[in-house]
């Protein structure tokens, strides 16, 4: 299997199984990416910030040995204290594409920048509504974040050393309990 190419199944490797719904919220946003036409046509890994293997496919793409790949989490979430309910509004999901330009661009890489991959997650993501599960209770539709959509982050990239990170940030909320509307 080529370094790039994401497992058939989800990439559990942390251990956590989705006991809350955030964790399904993650877990859901790395499925729907994982099946976005440029993700799934590059073969792309993306991981949720938990997984065991996230620090390993970063290290991977410092050292040079893995060209691109994604990690979704979410940055903070408040509440709503307007209301008696238990939504979470404004969760800040944050979806980062780390890439090795050098390696990227070689025979091994995608040929794909890891801005293209950002700009195709908020495309794929904008107005999208994840499933309702048992854990993801009445989830809602995420939607671009009106303030630092999409940026290089420059603390987590290394440009003498051919590392860049985009960032592409949406926002959603979330039910925490099943009475919420």
């Amino acid at each position: 299997m080529a370094a790039n190419v994401t497992p058939n199944l989800a990439d559990k490797l942390s251990g956590y199984e989705n006991q809350s719904g955030l964790h399904a919220l993650l877990e859901a946003i790395c499925a729907r990416l994982r099946t976005q036409d440029l993700f799934a046509a590059k073969g792309l890994r993306v991981l949720p910030e938990y997984d065991g293997d996230l620090i390993n496919s970063l290290v991977a793409v410092l050292n040079k040995r893995l060209s691109v790949f994604a990690s979704v989490s979410f940055s903070v979430c408040n509440a709503n204290q307007a209301s008696l309910s238990a939504m979470l509004k404004d969760i800040h999901i944050e979806v980062e594409v780390y890439e090795s330009v050098l390696m990227n661009q070689g025979a091994s890489g995608t040929k794909t920048s890891a801005l293209t991959f950002a700009e195709a997650a908020l495309a794929s993501l904008h107005q999208w509504s994840p499933e309702q599960t048992a854990t993801l209770r009445n989830p809602q539709p995420l939607r671009m974040q009106q303030t630092g959509t999409l940026q290089m982050d420059k603390e987590k990239s290394d440009l003498k050393g051919g590392l860049v990170c985009y960032v592409a940030r949406l926002v959603t909320s979330q039910c925490l309990a099943c009475h919420c509307s």
